[in-house]
């Protein structure tokens, strides 16, 4: 949540909706991959740069 400024809860309705990368279960938590979430954080910016949505 801190490296992408969402919410709990917008995090969750982005993965669910395919806008966000989809968390790892492991147990009861839910983990997302450090590389899913740098290459969705790349895709953002390069969709601001060039005016577009991710």
């Amino acid at each position: 949540m801190r490296r992408c400024g969402l919410s709990r809860s917008q995090l969750w309705r982005m993965a669910r909706n395919g806008t966000f990368p989809r968390p790892l279960h492991v147990g009861r938590s839910a983990r997302w991959a450090s590389t899913a979430v740098d290459r969705w954080i790349a895709d953002v910016v390069t969709a601001d740069s060039k005016g577009g949505a991710p």
